[in-house]
């Protein structure tokens, strides 16, 4: 009819950064299904072209019992849009229970205490909140956000509906490009208590012989009795959180120890790092640790314990501390693996450490590739070639760091140098590999940028095109060809830059 056909659009099916965004959240959230869509919700409107102008991008109020993740859900929008689950604005309302800490929010008036100080609300807050990420999104979470006076509620509710607030200085702030999450404990005292004396993690609507429902109508009258329709109208998604179950808990030790190992690969300088491997026996034996440690809290206080706090103790106490005191005392190596595992009948988690380096790793593993696509690794040759009789080439060994250690280099191959150490004494360049590491995608990039300009307006040096990993951990490589003079300056300058150094040739 007129050459005109139709195309029908499959409006279900998630496009590239959705399908990211998924997969992001399902690898750090466990359960909670309707706030991962809440999660999800925000995210478009983030990137929509047709959000609604003169309000806020997204406003939504979680509820639920404590530990369940309710500030996790604004932490990890916040990691995934800037790169870090910092940069955003925390604000803890529980703090303005009373009218003259209004002007911590919007400032004080000119000549009153308090006017120097930068507002919580103010543009400088939500610039530095954002760190080095480019994306122009400000995320706030509003922690206790029921604990606030009825005027600190009013200029909220001026915000969600107008998406602007006038500071104390006359200085009109815009937050139409804010996300305000809002966490909340309304209605879990009723919750609680029909529950009587059950554990934190079994108070789930099945168990108090409660339906969903219920379980929202419950949370509904709350917010209906302590906030105006005016205000509920201006929120755009409730999200009624479930406590976890035991088999949720037990996922979470899983992404716990992930986070662990994150922190280590961040946080610790190159000639610090090393890797972490748990073994399912000492992930098992911290998640019963800790389900006994809540039942041992609501002993003594029913309700007060919760698995994923006892969690967090139990890890600290069982995994944190040994390793830093075996950091403290050098036991551990740069790029060396400890394994932790538990033993049957022991109190405790066993540590090891699997000498072999980074370096000899990698080896290994593209002399491994090379044997699957046909072509005989090294190792392979040396041993048909070996004698007949002949020991077989040894192993990695894993050995107790507990067992006293005999005086040798622990000098990594890949090492950091640093301007207390000598350099080989030359005149002649040689071939250097630089390694960049950064606390996120931003820090990693500016970093680079000003290693560069160093070596190229500074000491006159070229170097390779940097290779860039983007995900964890953010790292890049590069190479130079240096005199020793040369690298000495270097070193000088990447004093306050998280750079290590390896001569190649």
């Amino acid at each position: 009819m007129d050459g005109k056909s139709f195309v029908e659009l499959n409006v279900l099916l998630p496009d590239e950064h959705e399908a990211e965004f998924t997969e992001f959240l399902e690898q750090r959230m466990t359960g909670q299904s309707t706030a991962k869509e809440m999660l999800k919700d925000a995210h478009r409107t983030i990137l929509s072209p047709m959000r609604e102008p003169g309000r806020p991008l997204f406003i939504a109020m979680l509820l639920g019992p404590s530990r369940t993740g309710k500030s996790l859900a604004a932490e990890l929008l916040a990691e995934f849009v800037h790169g870090n689950r910092d940069n955003l604005v925390r604000i803890n309302m529980s703090l303005y229970k009373e009218k003259h800490q209004i002007t911590q929010l919007i400032g004080a008036p000119p000549s009153y205490v308090g006017y120097e100080h930068t507002p919580r609300l103010s543009d400088k807050m939500k610039t530095e909140s954002r760190g080095r990420s480019r994306a122009p999104v400000t995320i706030y979470v509003l922690e206790e956000f029921e604990k606030m006076v009825p005027e600190v509620e009013d200029i909220f509710m001026g915000i969600f509906d107008k998406g602007r607030q006038e500071l104390a200085n006359g200085t009109v702030v815009s937050y139409t490009d804010s996300v305000f999450i809002c966490t909340s404990n309304l209605g879990m005292k009723e919750l609680v208590g029909r529950k009587s004396r059950d554990m934190g993690f079994r108070t789930s609507p099945q168990a108090l012989g409660l339906a969903g429902a219920d379980v929202q109508d419950m949370v509904y009258l709350a917010l209906a009795e302590r906030y105006t329709p005016e205000f509920l109208n201006r929120i755009d998604q409730v999200v009624v959180y479930e406590p976890l179950s035991i088999a949720q808990v037990r996922r979470v030790v899983t992404q716990e120890i992930r986070r662990v190992r994150e922190q280590i690969l961040v946080r610790l300088p190159y000639s610090l790092k090393f890797e972490l491997a748990v073994d399912r026996a000492a992930e098992d034996f911290l998640f019963t640790r800790a389900i006994e440690s809540a039942a041992e809290v609501n002993k003594r206080t029913p309700g007060a314990g919760s698995p994923i706090a006892e969690l967090k103790r139990v890890i600290n106490k069982h995994i944190l501390r040994p390793i830093a005191g075996e950091l403290i005392k050098h036991t551990i190596g740069a790029n060396e693996e400890v394994v932790v595992s538990h033993l049957p009948g022991r109190d405790s988690l066993t540590f090891r450490i699997l000498r072999e380096s980074l370096v000899s790793r990698q080896r290994r593993q593209q002399e491994a590739a090379a044997g699957s696509l046909g072509s005989e690794p090294a190792s392979a040759t040396a041993a048909a070639g070996a004698p007949a009789g002949s020991k077989p080439a040894s192993t990695p060994k894993e050995q107790d760091i507990s067992v006293k250690q005999k005086s040798e280099s622990r000098l990594p191959e890949h090492r950091q140098l640093d301007a207390g150490q000598q350099l080989p004494d030359d005149s002649e360049k040689r071939l250097w590999e630089l390694r960049v590491d950064g606390h996120n995608y931003p820090d990693l990039i500016g970093k680079l940028v000003k290693l560069k300009h160093f070596l190229n307006n500074k000491l006159d040096i070229a170097s390779s095109k940097p290779e860039v990993r983007v995900s964890y951990p953010f790292c890049s490589w590069l190479s130079v060809s240096a005199t020793t003079a040369q690298i000495e300056a270097m070193l000088a300058f990447m004093s306050d830059l998280q750079v290590s150094l390896m001569p190649v040739s």
